[in-house]
């Protein structure tokens, strides 16, 4: 972002297209509306065979109040916000085979020091404060919140790839052609690591409908723009780290362009900047003279005045 993107303007229209996706829909998928009060079955469970804990609840209640083992279903929050920084899709440049793991597509959001965003960050520090109940003592690493310049921000990542012997449960899943059109990360991959359904990410634009028929399409990834007001799908995953600790991480699942507009506006206005700024100052023609045309009317004279003599 630079001097030409209007901060307020965006500010306003992302609180107005969160008072519009609030009220509408199960605010349980809300991250500002997410709290303990969503119901006691919202708890943090272990998933024993890596040591990984998710946020999850049962998808029948009853068996819960009946005491019975039940089925759970990953818990997966939405977020409104402004990119502020991104690293998504595609892959165009060679990966060396030791980094792979480390490569991850993510965003950053901001919302300009909004209440509204304030409120998520807020309910993010429950939702830590719940999987550190869950631990022991001291063993989860605490929250480093992020700032992009004097603004809050949330990064929300996930890796492209996970180790094959962490992952003996998953299979492997090819890679979409607009995440890896050149299977540059496939072959950075080798036989070690494997990119799974938990790696996955999707993409979509929202198509708003006057009617109430609103679409959602799939969405090439490079077309994002910093400035673009998205939702963000996201759950919450505490993995070891080391020393015996723990640490919870912001897994991006989904990324919905909503607005472009003022991504669009901005861009407009830096165009024509640049072309006054251009048009102001204009080129100067620089011109030589190379030769002796300077000279060519004055030789004649002399040579005639010379005679035998003089030579």
């Amino acid at each position: 972002m630079d001097e030409f993107y209007q901060i307020s303007e965006a500010r306003k229209g992302l609180e107005s297209i969160v008072e519009e996706r609030t009220s509408s829909g199960p605010k349980c998928t809300q991250l500002v509306q997410y709290s303990d009060n969503d119901g006691a079955s919202n708890e943090a469970h272990p998933i024993v065979s890596n040591h990984v804990w998710k946020l999850a609840s049962p998808i029948n209640s009853e068996d819960v109040e009946d005491g019975k083992d039940g089925v759970l279903e990953e818990i997966v929050l939405r977020i409104q916000g402004i990119i502020c920084k991104k690293n998504l899709p595609p892959i165009r440049n060679p990966i060396p085979s030791h980094r792979v793991q480390f490569y991850k597509q993510l965003v950053t959001l901001t919302a300009f020091n909004s209440p509204y965003f304030q409120s998520c960050i807020d309910n993010i520090h429950d939702i830590h404060q719940k999987f550190s109940q869950r631990m022991p003592e001291n063993s989860l690493e605490p929250l480093v919140m992020e700032m992009f310049e004097e603004y809050r921000a949330i990064t929300i990542s996930n890796r492209y790839c996970t180790s094959r012997n962490k992952s003996p449960t998953h299979s492997s899943i090819p890679f979409k052609s607009c995440v890896d059109p050149d299977q540059i990360l496939q072959f950075s991959m080798g036989a070690e690591f494997i990119h799974t359904a938990e790696n996955e990410v999707e993409y979509f634009k929202f198509y708003p409908d006057e009617n109430g028929s609103n679409q959602y399409r799939n969405m090439d990834p490079s077309l994002f723009r910093i400035g673009d007001i998205v939702e963000v799908q996201l759950s919450f995953v505490v993995v070891p780290v080391k020393n015996n600790r723990s640490k919870m991480i912001n897994v991006l699942r989904a990324v919905t362009l909503l607005d472009p507009k003022y991504q669009m506006d901005s861009a407009i206005i830096r165009n024509r900047a640049e072309h006054n700024h251009t048009r102001h100052n204009p080129n100067i023609t620089l011109k030589r003279k190379v030769g002796y045309c300077d000279e060519a009317e004055k030789t004649p004279s002399k040579i005639a005045k010379m005679t035998i003599d003089n030579l």
